[in-house]
């Protein structure tokens, strides 16, 4: 062991820090995200009980074949949550940071972790041609936002 003190970790601002220095509206922005982030938070753990509920009502399923209604119900509400948790992950990011609503690459995420949703629960054999080429192109099109987005950041 070294008989250096090990230096603090760094504070993270306070959201009573900001909430001194805000503006009226600033301080509107702030009570209305905090009350967002709470709401999200309790649909997280509705939509995780629903899935603990749907796993546990699959698993006999397992021994036959799980249904693909029943995995897509399963697999669509994984996404669900990961949303829901990235959206509010920002949300918190921007009550610690001032200036900062959202971030626009969070943003960016969110769209198209919600189209890769869109994507994997579509059913192929009623979707035309042109839905999946736009998909397809919104995609692409998201992906290279995201990469312009990144490259500014440096």
């Amino acid at each position: 062991m070294s008989d250096e003190a090990e230096a603090p970790a760094p504070e993270h601002p306070r959201l009573s820090d900001y909430w001194r220095t805000a503006t009226l509206y600033g301080r509107f922005e702030m009570a209305v995200s905090v009350l967002v982030v709470g709401v999200l938070g309790v649909l997280i753990v509705v939509l995780s009980g629903q899935l603990i509920y749907l796993v546990i009502d699959a698993i006999p399923n397992t021994t036959a074949e799980l249904g693909v209604a029943e995995g897509k119900a399963i697999f669509a509400l994984v996404l669900t949550i990961l949303i829901a948790l990235e959206f509010n992950r920002s949300i918190m990011e921007s009550l610690t940071t001032p200036r900062v609503i959202v971030q626009s690459r969070a943003i960016i995420l969110i769209a198209i972790l919600t189209v890769v949703r869109k994507l994997i629960l579509l059913d192929v054999t009623e979707t035309t041609g042109f839905t999946m080429v736009g998909l397809a192109a919104l995609l692409v099109a998201l992906g290279a936002l995201y990469w312009i987005v990144t490259l500014e950041r440096g």
